[in-house]
């Protein structure tokens, strides 16, 4: 593992109730995966949760999930994250992305390294999340951090961290995810009042599902295109629209609300 500053690697291993020998920085998450994983793993395509969770799982030594996925934004619960770590073997890994997970808001959902709460210290568990200006953390055994070899942060990015991991820094962070959670429960309400309504009125609706990240998400299936370039946000070709919050969320509400019900 390169020679970081100790400095940044002490104050995020403080907001995950860790050790600095448990946390490695790097550049990006697809250069730590790439680092964790090698060329076992696919960073832009990771296992979803059902798969994850299936019992032919177990037979995969290094494993990727994302939790709350992208685009869904469906968050593990902790029975499934129990039955995930079990599932591993002994010597495999399994990498999770929580680089979502402060935006969560169902009560079921359970993260293996939430901010300000004890990282989970299973030698079969590595923790991936997002940094400020692009960079990314792990949070793994000692054993595979000093193993790590990843290209460092820019100075950049490492003052960025030093900074967003100050406890004034932690507290814009999570005030920041608590507004955009509650942004997205707004918008998430409000679609489905509006197709509720549209429903006791014989037009046509669609179904609006929970998202524990930080987008809206519509699964419209094929017409996800239609609803793209009627209402904006990113296409998942075949499966549907997520929106991430923003500043045209009222917008995204009322075009999507006509294109259902018209």
């Amino acid at each position: 593992m390169p020679d970081f500053p100790l400095e940044a690697r002490v104050l995020v291993a403080r907001a995950h109730d860790t050790t600095p020998d448990r946390v490695a920085l790097a550049s990006s998450v697809t250069v730590l995966v790439r680092a964790l994983a090698g060329s076992a793993v696919d960073e832009e395509r990771p296992a979803g949760l059902d798969t994850a969770l299936d019992p032919q799982a177990a037979r995969e030594r290094i494993l990727f999930v994302a939790s709350p996925s992208v685009p869904e934004g469906r968050a593990l619960t902790r029975d499934e994250l129990g039955r995930l770590i079990e599932a591993t073997p002994e010597g495999g890994l399994v990498i999770i992305d929580e680089s979502l997970s402060a935006f969560a808001t169902s009560p079921r959902a359970a993260f293996a390294a939430p901010l300000l709460a004890p990282a989970t210290t299973d030698p079969r568990v590595a923790i991936v999340r997002t940094a400020p200006t692009g960079a990314a953390y792990a949070i793994a055994a000692p054993g595979v951090i000093a193993g790590l070899a990843t290209e460092a942060p820019t100075a950049e990015q490492l003052a960025a961290i030093a900074r967003s991991f100050s406890p004034d820094g932690l507290d814009e962070v999570l005030d920041r995810a608590e507004w955009v959670a509650a942004e997205r429960q707004r918008l998430e309400r409000t679609l489905r009042d509006r197709m509720e309504r549209a429903e006791l009125d014989d037009k046509p609706f669609i179904d609006i599902v929970h998202s524990d990240g930080d987008a809206v998400w519509i699964p419209v299936g094929d017409r996800s295109a239609a609803l793209a370039a009627r209402a904006g946000g990113s296409e998942f070709p075949g499966a549907g629209v997520r929106y991430e919050i923003g500043s045209d969320n009222d917008a995204f509400v009322d075009a999507v609300s006509e294109w259902a019900t018209s």
